[in-house]
């Protein structure tokens, strides 16, 4: 059995999304450009669990996919390990729609990207979208 799929760490990881995506939306209300305050509409969150061999060969394929996400309105990320371990992933991307977060989701080349990391096993993708600032 995958250790993301046992009650216990599905509650962990459900806190763990829930405690990222209030950081998220905080660090967002304080960012600033050199002009103004960034505002951030939609508020579309995709969030991915999953677990890899190697956390330094994943991190250098998930760096890489920076440009081609931002041509489907992905906006930032964030990337967070369960209890120290950096072998078990939780990655929170924000995008400008719902329907780019999904669209990223079912990507051919994500896919791809996913085996060239080294992820073991199936993500668990969740698809979040923010109710308030």
């Amino acid at each position: 059995m995958n250790a993301i799929t046992t009650p216990k760490r599905r509650l962990v990881l459900l806190l763990m999304t829930l405690t990222s995506c209030a950081l998220f939306a905080v660090s967002v209300a304080v960012y600033k450009t050199s002009s103004a305050e960034v505002e951030v509409a939609a508020g579309a969150m995709l969030v991915a669990a999953h677990e890899v061999g190697d956390f330094a060969r994943w991190k250098q394929v998930y760096d890489s996919a920076a440009e081609s996400k931002t041509r489907l309105g992905w906006l930032r990320g964030q990337v967070f390990t369960e209890n120290g371990n950096p072998n078990q992933i939780l990655v929170i991307e924000e995008f400008k729609s719902m329907e780019q977060a999904r669209q990223f989701a079912e990507l051919r080349e994500l896919r791809s990207a996913m085996i060239r990391s080294g992820m073991i096993g199936e993500p668990e993708f969740r698809f979040l979208t923010r109710v308030s600032p």
